[in-house]
């Protein structure tokens, strides 16, 4: 909570500085996490409108199409919220296209296809990570990213 203070200051000071915008809905988005689903719908509005503020300063920007990705991965669908699989598929794409090499990308991938079911790319995409290298700089999520993996290919595959 203490990050998403900082961070909205941060667009206070600096409306046009994607990452401001971008750490605020990543932030949000935990807060939201550790409160539950259902008792935080409420802010999905606000991360995608922090989203939606970052790919429009920065539309490059892998980070927010993988935000993107998970809010409309994880939240309901109609009429509780904007959950849609179809987008969590396009922003999961995007972010890997944009960074193919980090395995956060690949493994929510891997979930949007899942999500979608698409039993069989997910366990291609799954694969994938499992034989990816770590994440250079991220070496501890991503070996987190390759345990999860590992589990969910196991369920799978049983």
């Amino acid at each position: 909570e203490e990050g998403l203070e900082y961070a909205t200051r941060a667009t206070e000071i600096d409306d046009e500085h994607a990452n401001a915008h971008y750490w605020r809905g990543v932030l949000m988005g935990r807060i939201g996490e550790e409160r539950g689903i259902l008792q935080s719908l409420f802010m999905v509005p606000d991360i995608m409108r922090a989203v939606e503020r970052t790919l429009e300063l920065d539309p490059e920007h892998g980070g927010a199409h993988l935000l993107a990705s998970q809010v409309y991965r994880k939240a309901p669908g109609w009429p509780l919220s904007i959950g849609n699989r179809a987008k969590a598929l396009e922003h999961a794409l995007e972010a890997v296209r944009l960074n193919p090499d980090a395995t956060n990308r690949m493994l929510n991938l891997a979930e949007a296809y899942l999500n979608d079911r698409q039993r069989d790319k997910a366990i291609e995409t799954l694969q994938r990570v499992l034989e990816m290298p770590l994440t250079p700089a991220d070496e501890v999520t991503s070996q987190q990213d390759k345990e999860r993996a590992a589990e969910l290919l196991a369920e799978l595959t049983r």
